[in-house]
């Protein structure tokens, strides 16, 4: 044995020594292979024991390139925001964001849509939940209840009027930044369009079960569950000192409400054939100047609506499991649940009178707009 071989068999025999189990090998890989969601990670790892008066561990590394969906489920494996709902929570939330990106074809077709904000928000959430599931049920798709996603529970995009709606769609223009459509009966589509009159209703009407799925909500507030991780309740704790070291964090629910009723007028910023099942709806009025409309709509509704303080714009959606803010404007706010909706909305509150149903007219808008009835 020559001079090099006595030094490198002593340099072994002093350092520490190798785990080999999956988890040691796992560790080595992760320190030698350094971990690049662009490139490729560790899929599997052997490890062998060589004896030649010394003891080795040789891996042997795997890689394959990763799809962003594991990539994201990896990455909320290190931050479970979800690990305190409910299996009836969770099936909520998947199906809430499995109907967002649900999309209705000119062939009449379903399709899945992932753009939304970011480009990658429902694709990603979707693959947050399915992990969460994974984690707690096995094999996808444990952990779901049968006919989840089954109308009525979704909105039927088999039916005769999706047929009808998509057919329509072939031939019109799809969404622009500057239009605003109203979905409806064509009754009331037609006095919209020829006398500009519509109903702005009470947020409370809104609750009331007769109304589809796409349109029943609490208008006037919002429940929030969040996970609140150790480090954030120690920093509000007084006793710090005294908190398990078991404990790594709780669930904290709370509702987001406005004490007041208001008056509402809702429409979308998109001209999408889904929204007539979703509603349901037989007829559209399309809005092709919003800034026109918007400006008939102020000017005229202080004679129906006295002392009515009017509030206009799109409707922001919130994530009640990860709300970016606590400070949330309930008026203009709603379970991200509704993002397919694109929602445009008017609300007018007044101190002095308590909302009743009422009709507004601002004039004729054949200049300005186009009815589509099926």
């Amino acid at each position: 044995m020559n001079a090099s071989d006595l030094k490198a068999r002593e340099a072994r025999r002093l350092a520490p020594p190798l785990d080999i189990s999956p988890r040691g090998a796992k560790a080595y890989a992760d320190q030698h292979f350094p971990f690049r969601p662009e490139l490729a990670a560790p899929a599997a790892i052997r490890c062998s024991i060589a004896v030649d008066g010394s003891l080795e561990a040789r891996f042997q590394v795997h890689l394959y390139p990763l799809t962003p969906q594991l990539i994201w489920r990896r990455a909320y494996d290190k931050d479970r925001y979800c690990e305190y709902l409910t299996q009836r929570e969770l099936n909520e939330r998947f199906r809430d964001i499995v109907v967002n990106m649900f999309a209705l074809t000119a062939e009449a077709k379903i399709s899945f849509v992932e753009s939304g904000p970011g480009g990658e928000y429902w694709p990603k959430k979707l693959a947050e939940v399915v992990e969460e599931l994974q984690l707690r049920y096995g094999p996808f798709p444990n952990g779901l209840t049968p006919g989840l996603m089954k109308p009525p529970t979704v909105p039927d995009f088999a039916s005769d009027l999706a047929k009808k709606a998509a057919k329509v769609a072939k031939t019109r223009p799809g969404s622009t930044g500057t239009m605003l459509v109203r979905y409806g009966k064509p009754e009331h589509i037609r006095d919209l369009y020829l006398r500009g009159r519509f109903l702005a209703q009470p947020a409370t009407t809104y609750s009331d079960t007769d109304f589809s799925s796409a349109v029943r909500d609490d208008e006037r507030a919002l429940k929030v569950s969040v996970a609140v991780r150790r480090g954030a309740i120690l920093k509000l704790a007084q006793n710090p000192q005294d908190m398990p070291a078991e404990f790594k964090g709780q669930r904290m629910d709370f509702e987001i409400t406005h004490p007041g009723n208001f008056w509402m007028f809702c429409m979308s910023a998109a001209a999408d054939p889904r929204l007539f099942v979703d509603f349901p709806a037989t007829a559209c009025l399309i809005i092709k100047d919003r800034a026109e409309f918007v400006r008939r709509v102020l000017a005229s509704t202080s004679k129906y609506l006295p002392n009515a303080v009017p509030r206009y714009g799109m409707v922001s959606y919130i994530d009640p499991v990860l709300p970016k803010t606590p400070r949330i404007d309930i008026r203009m706010s709603k379970h991200f649940k509704y993002a397919y909706q694109n929602e445009f909305r008017f609300v007018w509150a007044s101190a002095d009178v308590d909302p009743k149903p009422t009709f507004v007219e601002i004039g004729d808008l054949q200049d300005i707009s186009e009815m589509i009835e099926l």
